[in-house]
C-alpha cells in the first residue's frame, strides 16, 4: 500500500544532498536485492533436499536410458555449474554504470531467462566442463558438495558490499557483460530447471520401487 509522505518528510528529503540520497537509494536496493535472491537460493536448497529425501542410492543411480543421466548425475551437474558461477562472482568484476533504464533492461532479461529455464520442451547440451563424471556415489555425498556451494552463494550475496547490479562479468552463453543480480538468477534457475528433471527420472517408468 502506497503511504503519503507528511509535509516534514518531504522537506527532510530535500534537505538530503542529492548524492546522499542516491547512495541510500543504492543501499536499498542491494539489500532487497540480495534478500530477494538469498529467499530464493535458499528456498531451493530445501526443495532440492525435499525431492531426493528418502531415496535409495539403487533409486538416485537408476538411468531411464544410457544417454540420460541418474539423479546423482543431476546433482553432480547443478553443483558445478554452481561452483562456476561462484568462480565468476568472486573473481574480477567489470563495472557497470547505474541508470534506471539498465536496471529495468536487466530485470526483464532476468524474467526472460527464468521463463526459457523453466521450459522443459527446450534441451541443451551441458557445456563439457559440466558434464556429471559420476564423482558422487551416494546421496549425502551429492547432497553435501551441493550444500557446500550453496552456501558459499548465499554467503557472498549477504556480505557483498556493492549494489548487484553495478558490477557483473562476460557470460559465455548469452556472450555479453550481465550483472551479478543476472548470474544469480540465471544459477538459482538452472537449479530449478534440473530439479524438473530429477522428478521426470522418479516419475520414468521402471523407476525402482
Amino acid at each position: 500500500m502506497r503511504r503519503s509522505l507528511t509535509t516534514a518528510a518531504l522537506a527532510m528529503m530535500v534537505a538530503i544532498p542529492a548524492t546522499a540520497q542516491q547512495h541510500e537509494r543504492d543501499e536499498m536496493s542491494h539489500e532487497g536485492g540480495a534478500a530477494a535472491l538469498v529467499g530464493q537460493f535458499t528456498d531451493n536448497q530445501m526443495a532440492l533436499h525435499e525431492l531426493v529425501s528418502g531415496l535409495t542410492t539403487q533409486q538416485l543411480s537408476f538411468r531411464e536410458s544410457e544417454d540420460r543421466w541418474s539423479i546423482l548425475e543431476v546433482i553432480e551437474h547443478i553443483t558445478l555449474a554452481q561452483q562456476a558461477t561462484y568462480a565468476v562472482l568472486t573473481g574480477d568484476l567489470v563495472e557497470i554504470e547505474a541508470s534506471e533504464e539498465g536496471e529495468a533492461t536487466a530485470a526483464g532479461f532476468e524474467q526472460q531467462v527464468a521463463e526459457s529455464l523453466a521450459d522443459r520442451s527446450q534441451t541443451f547440451d551441458a557445456p563439457p566442463e559440466f558434464v556429471p563424471t559420476g564423482s558422487f556415489s551416494s546421496g549425502d555425498e551429492a547432497i553435501a558438495a551441493f550444500d557446500e556451494g550453496r552456501g558459499s552463494m548465499i554467503y557472498f550475496l549477504e556480505n557483498a558490499d556493492f549494489d548487484l547490479r553495478s558490477r557483473g562479468a562476460q557470460h559465455p552463453i548469452f556472450g555479453q557483460v550481465v550483472d551479478v543480480s543476472t548470474w544469480a538468477v540465471v544459477d538459482v534457475n538452472h537449479a530449478k530447471r534440473h530439479m524438473q528433471q530429477i522428478q521426470q527420472v522418479i516419475d520414468a517408468e521402471g523407476f525402482p520401487g
